[in-house]
């Protein structure tokens, strides 16, 4: 007599930088899936448990963070790596990091010139170089200078191209084909369909600013192409992005993409402090 051989679920593992898609795609994933497997965001490290080849297992792995133990991950049965656009990450990650730096969103006179130059940017886009807003919120950072940053966004994107080259099983996916729902060859990969389903558990409903991309043409400025395109040309033309930077004639910003959004995090950042500190 043939005993079945006992169904187990997948362990599936989700890797990319901060502020390429990793919790929209992570929450897909989850939300397409017809069990509830064990849930890991951004853990630093996999211990496997008893009730993993039951259960399952979704992780969120952030790639750059150098206490993170990946090769606890590797053994995973499914891996996926999200790739972005970096002149759209930076924006993305410049302006969210406003309200994860103590001295930037507790401070109101810091705050205050970071809203003016928003404001400025929303009504003169091509006169405000976004390297003015990148230099100042640096300058609270652990990075400090633009120097810094370029010394490290250099190391981060040469350690990504190797992860994403190292392990020939990865399936790689690009944030502008997960935007546009370009996810046949995802579903196939996992062996289930990727639900429309794109809602966010309540405490990351703030992460996502525009859903799109491309945005970064009505951002830039000579004095950023200057400063960027030998920076990222190197990931560019590894991932096959256009290297040109051809930036909008007409470039207009949106102020719930700009100004209202950082507004909307500040205070969420702000009521979580109220919240944790009542007794």
């Amino acid at each position: 007599m043939t005993i079945p051989k006992k169904q187990t679920k997948p362990k599936i593992a989700i890797f990319g930088l901060y502020k390429t898609g990793t919790t929209a795609l992570f929450s897909n994933v989850k939300n397409s899936l017809d069990y509830s497997p064990r849930c890991l965001f951004e853990s630093k490290e996999y211990m496997s448990s008893e009730k993993d080849e039951d259960q399952g297992v979704l992780a969120k792995v952030i790639l750059g963070a150098h206490d993170t133990n990946y090769a606890s991950f590797q053994q995973f049965d499914k891996k996926i790596l999200i790739i972005r656009d970096p002149r759209d990450w930076l924006i993305s990650g410049c302006i969210f990091l406003i309200q994860q730096i103590p001295e930037i969103y507790q401070n109101r006179d810091v705050l205050d010139h970071i809203r003016h130059y928003l404001h400025l940017k929303e009504k003169m886009p091509s006169l405000c170089p976004f390297y003015d807003l990148l230099e100042f919120v640096l300058g609270f950072s652990g990075l400090k200078n633009v120097e810094s940053f370029k010394r490290w966004v250099k190391t981060l994107h040469r350690d990504f191209i190797d992860f994403s080259t190292a392990d020939k099983s990865i399936f790689k996916i690009f944030y502008e084909d997960f935007v546009d729902r370009k996810t046949g060859r995802l579903s196939e990969y996992l062996s289930i369909r990727i639900s429309d389903d794109l809602t966010l558990e309540k405490a990351h409903a703030h992460v996502p600013r525009t859903k799109g991309y491309g945005n970064w043409r009505d951002w830039y400025t000579q004095k950023d192409i200057d400063l960027l395109r030998p920076l990222f040309e190197d990931y560019l033309n590894h991932f096959g992005y256009d290297p040109q930077f051809n930036l909008h004639v007409k470039p207009m910003i949106r102020p719930e993409d700009c100004s209202e959004y950082v507004e909307k995090i500040i205070a969420l950042r702000l009521a979580g402090i109220k919240t944790s500190t009542k007794v």
